[in-house]
Formats: structure tokens, sequence, C-alpha cells
């Protein structure tokens, strides 16, 4: 019987780790959460308390630039960005994927808002009142779950 799994395509990389000390492999390992996990989640796990809800860390903040709050409901995902000039929504322009918000036209650039849960396509909505701009995004709560059959050994 043929084998399922490809398990030997990448052999090098055991190669890398054999001679390897467990110092070693800490410090690799770390380096790479630190670039696939969010700054807030990578220090709760090395045991430092999780940062208050709109609190940025210092990296976040000059990235950004627009001093955005997110938070979410059981329905919606709400992103509030304080502006003094209304005249910049004139040229401001807002997208979003099913995962993150691109917001354009308030500062230089294009600012990149990672959201808390997945959304939906349609539904989404901005308004602006009180010198806020608050958008509103509907979760995605339709969940769509496959079944994986497991084919047993004896062929059945």
């Amino acid at each position: 019987m043929a084998a399922v799994f490809p398990w030997n395509w990448f052999g090098e990389t055991k190669d890398f780790f054999q001679g390897m000390n467990p110092e070693q492999f800490q410090k690799i390992f770390d380096q790479w959460m630190k670039m696939t996990l969010p700054n807030n989640l990578w220090n709760f796990s090395n045991g430092q308390p999780p940062a208050p809800e709109g609190a940025k860390t210092p990296e976040e903040s000059p990235d950004r630039g627009l001093n955005e709050r997110v938070f979410e409901t059981l329905e919606d995902i709400y992103i509030q960005i304080p502006l003094e000039n209304k005249q910049l929504l004139r040229r401001a322009r807002i997208y979003y994927t099913q995962n993150q918000c691109f917001i354009e036209g308030l500062n230089k650039g294009r600012h990149i808002i990672p959201l808390p849960a997945l959304v939906r396509k349609k539904g989404a909505r901005a308004a602006f009142r009180d010198q806020m701009l608050e958008i509103k995004i509907p979760k995605n709560t339709d969940v769509q779950i496959s079944e994986i059959p497991i084919r047993k050994e004896d062929g059945r």
C-alpha cells in the first residue's frame, strides 16, 4: 500500500534541528512565534497580562496613526476612529475583507485594521457623528462544516 502522506518531503528540515541544543531551538521558536502572533497574544503567552481592550502597544501606534478602537458585540464588529476634521471624509475610502479593514485617505497611506472575527461580505455601514467615524460590520455567524469520511484499512 502506498503512503498517504508524504512526510519526508522536507528532509533537510529534520537535519536542521538535529544538532541543535534546547536553548538554540527555543530562541528560533520564539522568533517564529513573534513573527506570527499579534503582540498582545505573544506577551500573554510569555506570562504578561493582556492589555486592556483598545490599548495599543508601542509598536502598533506609530504604524496605524488612526487611534482606532475595535470592539465586538454578539452580532457586529465596530471600529471607532476619532476625527477632528470632517473634511477628511471626502477623500476617505473604506474597504474590508473577511478578516481585515482597510482605510485610505484619512492620514498618509493605507491603514490595515485586523478584525477580531470573520465578517459578512455585505451589510457594513459607516457613519460620522460627534467627531467620531464609526464603522459597523456584521459578523459571519454561518459556520460551514464539512465531514471528512475516514477510510478504514480493510477497504470499507
